[in-house]
């Protein structure tokens, strides 16, 4: 595949720092039997009854309310398969986002990863809460450039926001299959699939989506998977599976890394609106 344009390397470090050209899945927690399965919560979880996920879109915005104005780590690991099962490639995501604004991303990709994943084997992030400081890595070699953080954090730059959780959901429809507990909440565990019909991404049919959800509608952790086609990407065609966890809300502290100083002079910066 011939190397892209600037422009074209820019939008994909912005894309593999969003996440939201990757989704995934995998089979996720054991249904619970009748002797294990607690007390339904006195409050279901916005846009949710006990038999499904009723609203979409109430649940997506509760699960990006319950992370606005939180400091929250988020860990994703992305698996790559081939048809038959040959697991070709692994992207691991850790992002740590503060109340105040200021965030660090770090991705690592290893093995053959098609593009609508990623094409990095590194991006390294850093946010002030007012300027962006990213140095990806192609083919070996590091590239460093700045840009205005004109949303968010937890919006622009947090897999699951309400735009992507609410098509993932819409997509799959999830049943609720009971209350499960962990750690001393009660979470509603969902799970849903869409059959042969189009994700409407990237090629991707055959999603599943499983989960568990907060009282809050915080989705604490979800698991995602869907056959994809990358026709940009030598043909590929395989299986992408995802799984995703937030942790350490309202605990999760933000420091500068060491390698934003010596990045900075190198920048290349992003005009506001690129």
């Amino acid at each position: 595949m011939a190397p892209p344009g600037r422009h074209a390397l820019l939008l994909a470090a912005l894309l593999a720092l969003a996440g939201c050209t990757s989704f995934g899945l995998v089979p996720g927690s054991p249904t619970p039997t009748p002797a294990d399965t607690p007390a339904w919560p006195a409050e279901l979880p916005p846009g949710t009854s006990q038999e499904r996920v009723a609203n979409p879109l109430d649940l997506a915005r509760a699960h990006t309310d319950a992370l606005t104005g939180q400091s929250f780590t988020f860990r994703a690991r992305i698996v790559v398969r081939t048809t038959d099962g040959i697991k070709t490639g692994e992207v691991r995501i850790v992002r740590r986002v503060g109340p105040d604004g200021r965030f660090v991303h770090r991705m690592r990709a290893e093995g053959v990863v098609p593009s609508v994943v990623t094409q990095f084997e590194a991006v390294d992030a850093y946010s002030n809460g007012s300027v962006v400081v990213i140095r990806f890595t192609r083919d070996g070699e590091n590239n460093t450039l700045t840009t205005a953080a004109r949303e968010s954090p937890m919006t622009a730059y947090d897999v699951v926001g309400k735009g992507t959780l609410y098509s993932m959901l819409s997509a799959t429809e999830p049943r609720v299959l009971g209350p499960l507990e962990r750690g001393g909440v009660t979470y509603l565990h969902v799970r849903g699939t869409n059959g042969s019909a189009s994700l409407g991404f990237t090629d991707a049919t055959n999603g599943t989506f499983e989960a568990l959800v907060a009282p809050s509608g915080l989705v604490q952790r979800y698991a995602f998977s869907y056959h994809a086609v990358d026709t940009s990407y030598r043909d590929w065609e395989g299986r992408i599976v995802r799984t995703v966890v937030y942790e350490d809300v309202g605990s999760t502290t933000v420091e500068r890394p060491d390698w934003v100083a010596e990045a900075i002079p190198h920048a290349t910066a992003v005009p506001t609106g690129r």
